[in-house]
């Protein structure tokens, strides 16, 4: 589904012409039936339609425009093809027509990324394929559907919706995708397949009717998750039999998964220099597209592999770039399910609002048919009133929770109940701004877990997360309630100190350094060090700018890492090395 979009242009008022009605329909069917399997054709008969001389009926300009949408989102016109859709669906169309472009956008809206638009045109689908009979078309709805939810990181959804599909009578190819759907669903949800011999048989079926790049995918996740189960030898056979039908797919992203998976199973076979080899043909093939799991999974496997050969100026740059990505990743999932909640809230609102508003007009019809009976009328009026007031209230509250929850979420890290970077940094700045305007002093405290990557490798990731959150609560403890405290990704942690000097923001620093040392990890059953290498900037020195206090701060913190970690440095602009404290 990271196919390209879809050209606007063609309102229903505009005339072609072609040589006969007959022959319309029958170039439209012909592009419409080969549209998927012979692109080539496709857009000749595109061409074809386009330089004749007759009037296309109302119906079948929504065809070629349908059809027009197809080739536009090929060739990467995602917003005219966005256009394009949505005048069809406000169009006199058939809901057939309709169906199919509301499939469309959704397809659209998950290739820009924009998950909230394309959760509200599923709400539209949904009522729409009701009134419709055509199989095809509802096929195509309910495999759209079940992609989009996946890719919006809504996997239940997607399975659920897989199965629906699997359970209907239809085509070969689809029940490839859908198949592929299910498999990759059930693996994120808990990233290990339960049932190896349905993802076998399912990417024999997809190979038996030529969809071969949907079986590499599928391939990928099979051997991903029989990797995850340290099943090395298997996973690496299996990726290496279908190395070269997936070469010939030429689709960068899964040709990058594949070189990525084959390069970790190296590492963890112990053979570093294959596995740098490997990862190198993965970031070599996938570092112009963007973010994506396959650029995560290449950087790991190459800062790894370099680790252990030995060679760590290339280690640490490439764990910089794999960190980087790592993030920009995580921030996109998350980005991802968020659009999708707040569509969903909405929705719920607005069927909420529906409900309130029936009721309001069922009591005035109540009040006009019992004006007669004006007793009983006053007392069902009130009860009525009374329970309208109620139902408003209960979705004000509703409503209001809702708002207080995505707002939570969208200024919260959620695993150390400290702000988020987004949030820190919004924040931040206005108290750097408000320090500037009282001629304040304000200091901005950068710190980073010394070795953390090794407690979570060492004693899991759930012991590692403890390790965070002590952290932070040992930190909180030493901050006042003024200062801000927020987490800058992983084990990065900053805080904005307003009226602090450079000094104090020091003494702040060094109370925060030794409290983190002496934290006791026995609570966790595991005996081990936690320290936190620190630096320290001020606006004296930087200015009054979050950026360049950070910058400072995190100058700073570099070369506390590079002078023993553990300890506290100042930034100092008069020379080229820190100040230690």
């Amino acid at each position: 589904m990271r196919f390209a979009a879809v050209v606007v242009g063609f309102v229903a008022s505009i005339l072609l012409t072609f040589p006969s009605l007959a022959d319309v329909s029958s170039l439209l069917d012909r592009a419409d039936k080969i549209r998927s399997s012979d692109f080539s054709g496709f857009e000749a008969l595109i061409t074809e339609i386009e330089q004749s001389d007759e009037t296309l009926t109302p119906q079948q300009m929504h065809l070629y425009n349908l059809l027009k949408g197809y080739q536009l989102t090929f060739t990467g016109k995602v917003d005219e093809a966005i256009a394009l859709y949505q005048s069809i669906e406000n169009s006199n169309a058939s809901d057939t027509f309709k169906l199919r472009a509301l499939s469309s956008l959704v397809n659209n809206y998950a290739v820009k990324r924009d998950f909230y638009l394309g959760a509200k045109a599923i709400n539209r689908l949904f009522d729409l394929r009701e009134k419709v009979q055509d199989e095809t078309a509802l096929e195509s709805s309910y495999l759209v559907v079940a992609i989009f939810y996946n890719q919006a990181q809504q996997f239940s959804l997607g399975l659920n919706v897989a199965k629906q599909l699997l359970e209907r009578d239809v085509s070969n190819r689809t029940q490839c995708f859908a198949r592929h759907v299910k498999v990759e669903a059930e693996f994120e949800l808990v990233k290990i397949l339960s049932d190896y011999q349905y993802a076998k048989q399912s990417i024999e079926f997809c190979k038996k009717h030529n969809e071969v790049l949907v079986a590499s995918i599928i391939i990928a996740t099979m051997a991903e998750s029989l990797t995850n189960e340290g099943r090395i030898t298997e996973s690496l056979n299996l990726l290496q039999d279908a190395e070269k039908d997936t070469l010939a797919s030429q689709y960068p992203p899964i040709i990058g998964v594949f070189y990525a998976l084959i390069g970790k199973n190296y590492l963890l076979l112990d053979q570093p220099d294959l596995a740098k080899s490997y990862g190198l043909k993965a970031y070599n093939t996938i570092q112009n597209f963007g973010m994506s799991i396959a650029l995560v999974k290449s950087l790991e496997v190459l800062y790894k592999a370099t680790e252990a050969q030995g060679d760590y100026p290339q280690t640490i740059s490439y764990l910089k770039l794999y960190n980087e990505a790592e993030k920009a990743y995580l921030d996109d999932k998350k980005t991802r399910s968020l659009s999708f909640q707040q569509a969903k809230y909405e929705k719920i609102e607005k069927d909420n609002t529906i409900v309130i508003l029936d009721k309001q007009n069922a009591l005035l019809r109540t009040q006009a048919e019992l004006a007669d009976e004006q007793s009983r009328n006053n007392r069902l009026a009130l009860t009525l009133a009374i329970t309208l007031l109620i139902l408003l209230f209960l979705w004000l509250y509703r409503s209001r929770k809702i708002q207080t929850k995505l707002r939570k979420l969208a200024e919260t890290d959620e695993l150390t109940g400290i702000s988020n970077r987004h949030y820190f940094n919004d924040r931040a700045q206005r108290i750097i701004e408000q320090a500037q305007q009282q001629k304040q002093p304000v200091s901005f405290v950068l710190f980073d877990l010394d070795h953390f990557k090794k407690v979570n490798d060492t004693y899991g990731h759930q012991t590692g997360d403890w390790a965070l959150r002590k952290s932070v609560l040992e930190a909180k403890t030493v901050c006042r309630s003024i200062d801000l405290i927020g987490r800058m990704g992983g084990e990065e942690f900053g805080i904005i100190l307003p009226g602090c000097s450079v000094d104090e923001a020091v003494k702040v620093a060094e109370i925060c350094r030794v409290a983190i040392e002496r934290i006791d990890t026995g609570e966790t059953e595991h005996k081990f060090k936690i320290t936190a290498s620190f630096g320290v900037s001020d606006a004296s020195l930087c200015g009054y700018s979050l950026e360049r206090l950070f910058a400072g701060a995190d100058t700073a913190l570099y070369d506390s890492k590079e002078n023993g970690r553990n300890r506290v440095y100042r930034y100092n602009t008069s020379k080229p090395s820190l100040t230690p404290t």
